[in-house]
């Protein structure tokens, strides 16, 4: 079975400048991965001095930061016209506890009517955007502990993220691809070196729910990402129908 992909509804230009390489490899130059205009969301000093606000290795958590840290704090508030791949997103994020040893009270645990539950504030990465909602992967560091124990099929479902430009190595990759960069990110998003988005778990996330826009890959690791998702959706499906 072969499934086609059909072209992006949302056409527009390359929003960044520095595209020029990139333009010249896609057959539909006009257009980003999956559609829509590339928004430079941080004004021209951010885009460079919001890199170095980010660091690689901290303590501080990729997947999660206070709720104190509102919607009123973020640099961009999300929708349709202001959202595209590559985006970094923060939003609520449900989903069951995974480690049935937390205890009842702890922070990382939360009781509902089916069942304990993880539920924080997440990092994602937009895949695609719909009139109501986005489709996002949210963003994982493991408590620190990477996926290098995981089975092969299992990490190739995760893709890794580093800073642009970054040469220190310190992204530890255990994924079976190249690291996702991220060219600029607000001084409230830090990456771990184990920090992976989870490509195979995508989440619809509606705008009105989207704390902010956080930060945003390059063009070249958005193509990446768009193409990646789509091999490994498209091998899944047809897995599943045979």
């Amino acid at each position: 079975m072969v499934l086609n992909n059909a072209p992006a509804a949302n056409g527009g230009g390359w929003r960044s400048s520095q595209a020029g390489a990139a333009r010249s490899n896609w057959n539909s130059s006009n257009n980003n991965p999956m559609g829509g205009q590339w928004r430079t969301t941080a004004n021209p000093s951010n885009v460079t001095t919001g890199i170095q606000k980010m660091t690689l290795g901290s303590n501080a958590s990729t997947t999660s930061r206070s709720t104190a840290y509102g919607r009123s704090g973020g640099p961009v508030i999300a929708s349709y016209s202001k959202s595209t791949t590559g985006d970094i997103i923060n939003a609520p994020h449900f989903e069951p506890l995974g480690d049935p040893t937390i205890p009842v009270g702890h922070a990382d645990r939360t009781e509902s009517t089916i069942g304990p539950a993880s539920t924080k504030n997440r990092y994602m990465v937009v895949i695609a955007r719909f009139p109501d909602h986005l489709f996002a992967c949210p963003l994982y560091s493991h408590s620190g502990r990477g996926i290098g124990h995981k089975a092969a099929d299992v990490r190739a479902n995760h893709i890794a993220m580093k800073m642009q430009n970054d040469t220190s190595d310190s992204s530890n990759n255990q994924t079976p691809y190249e690291p996702l960069e991220v060219r600029y990110a607000w001084n409230n998003f830090t990456l771990k070196s184990t920090s992976n988005a989870h490509l195979m778990a995508p989440v619809a996330v509606s705008y009105i729910n989207v704390n902010d826009i956080s930060g945003q890959l390059t063009v070249e690791s958005c193509e990446s990402l768009a193409e990646t998702f789509k091999k490994l959706m498209v091998k899944a499906i047809e897995d599943s129908l045979d």
